[in-house]
């Protein structure tokens, strides 16, 4: 046997071979496609938050929470509040109108037109120097909960066991029945910040947090930068920041909360006054975006596997809009399927609209010296059977989309990975007849690792 990891000698029947070819021709602009969304919807979801969705570019990709500015609050119990329930929030925020008058009292009624209770506490934290106001500190809150949404029935102040204070404030939603409990939102007395006490194991403090976003974004002259402490099952803790400038969202994004590297960031772009057509071409912009992720992480072994222009506008009326780059991170010569990078270059200004830094796997995890003996035309016929067994109603409409030799990196945050624990393996895309029928659907996957031939993943279902 060959050990020509690339041989692309006819193993499979003459019908398939046909149509990978073809497939070639457009495997680009679907990587292209998958690629950028975290970027895109990033963009798009800040924009709803702002309601000038309808300025937004024509993206073709799919939907995705990432980089939202509005994230669900885990709410928290501290001595003087019930324990805490989960809450919906809305992404459409509208200012609190009027202001509260201070009802002082220790149990909060619930019913439709009871009055704000403020309690002796939450009155007396506002004498506190450097402490916000309690109508201050509602307008914040009114931005994640807005006022025809949720009602507010009391507000109350008391310090954590780490000497932070807080103002908690119970609401409901306003369609809720009187009978349900009233969940409880605390935010930092001095900052305005959303408070969950998970928040206090991060190694980066909020203050730090704050300070990080606005010593990077300083150019954008933030007059508000607020943080959340995002953290769950799967999810690696980071603090999400946002940007604020006259009441108006500039930035988005998230750093670790370990080490407060930036991981993630998305810029809201100017549109009024931009010209028609890029100012960078796109090998100036790639240079932009290679300086920017050396200076942002030192030497790093990677290579540049997409790069792509997108406009701004409508199609009607295009604008210049930004380029787009995707990074692979290499290990032993091969790129990993999920550590990399990808960036947005301003095609007017030059400007890092978007970046995103995935480098979650350790150097000892990845297999030494791999020995790639499996052919790719092995591993796409195995893929092939597997698909035709599993549904042999649709056998004759299997394609083969793409099939490349990449690390098998990805893992859930909190994973404990083991050293040579990472494969490297045929990555092998696919897809068939009722699938290409049905608009947006997500092409099939099957891993198969290129010294045993095994099957390590095959993800496949109609």
């Amino acid at each position: 046997m060959s050990t020509n990891p690339e041989d692309d000698a006819p193993y499979i029947p003459e019908r398939y071979r046909q149509q990978i070819e073809e497939k070639a021709r457009n495997r680009r602009i679907r990587k292209i496609g998958i690629a950028v969304f975290i970027l895109a919807v990033a963009v798009i979801g800040i924009y709803i938050l702002l309601g000038s969705f309808s300025a937004v570019p024509e993206y073709s990709v799919r939907a995705s929470p990432t980089l939202s500015p509005v994230t669900a609050i885990t709410t928290t119990s501290i001595s003087s509040a019930p324990p805490s329930l989960t809450q919906a929030i809305s992404q459409t925020p509208l200012p609190e109108t009027g202001t509260i008058q201070p009802t002082i009292n220790s149990t909060p009624a619930t019913g439709p037109d009871s009055p704000v209770i403020i309690s002796a506490e939450a009155l007396a934290a506002q004498q506190v120097p450097g402490v916000m106001s309690v109508d201050a500190e509602t307008a914040l809150l009114r931005e994640d909960f807005p006022a025809p949404v949720y009602r507010l029935f009391s507000v109350n102040a008391s310090d954590t066991p780490s000497g932070r204070k807080l103002y908690i404030f119970g609401i409901k939603p306003v369609e809720s029945a009187s009978a349900d409990p009233v969940t409880f939102i605390s935010l930092d007395a001095f900052t305005g910040n959303p408070y969950v006490p998970a928040e206090e194991t991060a190694k980066i403090t909020a203050r730090q947090a704050t300070a990080i976003a606005s010593e990077a974004f300083s150019q954008l002259n933030p007059d508000r930068v607020g943080v959340r402490f995002i953290t769950g099952t799967g999810v690696s803790p980071v603090w999400n920041v946002t940007l604020y400038q006259k009441g108006a969202v500039v930035l988005a994004g998230s750093l670790d909360s370990g080490t407060g590297q930036i991981t993630a960031f998305t810029k809201i772009p100017v549109l009024q006054g931009r010209p028609a057509s890029p100012v960078l071409d796109i090998a100036a912009a790639q240079q932009v975006a290679d300086r920017y992720i050396a200076d942002q992480n030192g030497p790093v072994s990677i290579n540049m596997s997409i790069a792509r222009y997108d406009s701004f506008g409508t199609s009607g009326s295009l604008l210049a809009g930004q380029y787009l780059f995707q990074y692979h991170r290499l290990v032993q010569g091969y790129p990993c399927d999920a550590d990399g990078f990808t960036i947005a270059v301003d095609s007017v200004s030059g400007d890092i609209n978007a970046y995103t830094r995935i480098w979650d796997t350790p150097e000892f995890a990845f297999v030494v010296s791999p020995q790639p003996v499996v052919l790719k035309r092995d591993a796409t016929y195995s893929v092939l059977k597997k698909a035709q067994d599993t549904y042999p109603g649709l056998s004759s409409g299997v394609r083969i989309i793409s099939a490349e030799i990449r690390w098998k990196d990805s893992h859930p945050a909190g994973t404990v990975l083991h050293p040579a624990s990472i494969p490297l393996a045929w990555k092998v895309m696919f897809d068939d007849e009722l699938m290409r029928k049905q608009p947006g659907s997500v092409p099939a996957v099957a891993w198969i690792d290129i010294e045993t031939g095994n099957m390590l993943e095959f993800d496949y279902r109609n």
